[in-house]
C-alpha cells in the first residue's frame, strides 16, 4: 500500500526526530546529519543531507533526502584515533623529543617527556626557528643544515648530559 507521508516508514522511535529533520528542510534549511543504526550483523554509520525544493517563485513546496552509508569513514576515523592516542602514550613516556620542522626550518611539531629535561614546553619551541632555539649550540645547526640539504644523515652528540639525533 502507498502512503504519502515517509515518517510511517521510520521507526517509530526515530520518527519525532526525523520529523523534526524534515521539518526544518521544509522550512528552507539545507543541512546533514550523522546518525547509526544497530543490525543483527553489527552498527552501521548513515550521512544524510536534507534539501528543501523550491518552486520557480522561490517558495519553499517539498524536500528531498539523500543518505550514504559512511560506516567505513567511521571506523577508519576510530582506528586513527586509537592509533594516535597509543603513540601520544609512547611520546609522553619516553624520554626523548620528536619534533618536526617545514622546509624553512620552523618547528611545526614539538613533543615528548625530554622537553622537560632540558626545561623546555612545546609552545616555546612550535613556531620557532631552528637557528633561534639553537643559536648556543652551532654543531646542531650544522647537523640540522646537512639534514635540510637532502643528503641522507643521522648524527648523534651529546651536550652536556643531552643527547640529540638529528635524522
Amino acid at each position: 500500500e502507498y502512503s504519502s507521508n515517509i515518517l510511517e516508514h521510520s521507526v517509530a522511535n526515530r520518527r519525532k526526530i526525523w520529523k523534526e529533520f524534515y521539518d526544518r528542510a521544509l522550512n528552507g534549511e539545507h543541512f546533514t546529519v550523522e546518525y547509526s543504526n544497530a543490525y543483527k550483523s553489527g552498527l552501521r554509520f548513515y550521512e544524510t543531507s536534507f534539501n528543501p525544493i523550491l518552486n520557480e517563485a522561490g517558495q519553499v513546496v517539498g524536500a528531498n533526502m539523500f543518505s550514504r552509508d559512511i560506516t567505513d569513514r567511521i571506523e577508519a576515523q576510530q582506528k586513527l584515533l586509537e592509533k594516535e592516542t597509543q603513540i601520544q602514550a609512547i611520546i609522553n613516556t619516553s624520554d626523548m623529543i620528536i619534533f618536526s620542522m617545514d622546509q624553512n626550518g620552523i618547528f611545526t611539531l614539538a613533543d615528548g617527556k625530554g622537553l622537560l629535561r632540558q626545561q623546555l614546553d612545546k609552545e616555546q619551541m612550535i613556531g620557532k626557528d631552528y637557528h633561534q632555539l639553537y643559536k648556543r649550540y652551532p654543531e646542531i645547526i650544522a647537523d640540522i643544515d646537512l639534514a635540510f640539504s637532502g643528503k641522507r644523515h643521522k648524527k648523534e652528540r651529546t651536550i652536556g648530559t643531552h643527547i640529540y639525533e638529528i635524522q
